[in-house]
């Protein structure tokens, strides 16, 4: 796990300042006061902005960026698709099973008048807890952090994951709470299955591995 921590060490800095930040919020506001705060602030164009980095945490452009990564090492691309399809798995069962009941903003504060709702976009209602768009872009932008092993773009990646988290916040879909858990998944996950691969399998020594895949012998 050292090694994981090494390196993505100002990941992994920025991530716990996050984390303290977010520890007070949450002590100090929980549920309601941080999305109404945060759903003053629409403009046109940061309507916009947010919808395309809430792709980021889930659908085509996370998949877009593992094939990317298979086409520079098949090792990358195998670690950051256990990485997210765990990912998914806990944050999916969590959702459907023990947090089932658990409601959005659109129904926790639908008595709270002159909310902004971005109107190009579904607004869900059940299943808030946690999110899988924080979780995933936490687990994929930690990975890329991981193998970047480059100072500016271990920065890059945590703040494209928080900036996801936020978009979650700013579209009103789910609760400052419900991303905070969700980054936490993300890592946590994505820390044990770099840590695990890294350490107990031979996966990485194996040649076709190290190589990208389009180089593959068919």
């Amino acid at each position: 796990m050292l090694n994981v921590l090494k390196n993505t060490g100002y990941f992994f800095f920025l991530f716990l300042l996050y984390l303290i930040a977010g520890a007070v919020l949450l002590f100090l506001f929980f549920k309601g006061p941080i999305e109404i705060f945060v759903n003053q602030f629409h403009t046109p164009f940061l309507d916009e902005f947010f919808q395309v980095m809430t792709m980021f945490g889930e659908g085509i452009l996370p998949i877009c960026i593992i094939i990317i990564l298979f086409f520079r090492k098949v090792y990358y691309g195998i670690i950051a698709t256990v990485s997210l399809v765990a990912t998914t798995a806990i944050v999916q069962s969590l959702k459907r099973t023990v947090f089932s009941d658990v409601l959005r903003p659109k129904l926790y504060l639908k008595d709270v008048p002159n909310l902004y709702y971005i109107e190009s976009i579904e607004i869900h209602s059940l299943h808030s807890f946690p999110s899988g768009h924080s979780a995933g872009a936490f687990s994929l932008f930690l990975v890329l952090a991981f193998f970047s092993k480059n100072k500016i773009a271990q920065v890059f990646c945590f703040a494209m994951a928080f900036l996801v988290t936020l978009s979650r916040i700013y579209m009103m879909q789910h609760f400052f709470v419900d991303t905070y858990f969700g980054a936490i998944i993300g890592v946590l996950t994505s820390a044990f299955i770099i840590f695990y691969i890294e350490k107990y399998s031979n996966l990485k020594n194996k040649s076709f591995a190290n190589k990208p895949i389009y180089k593959l012998k068919s």
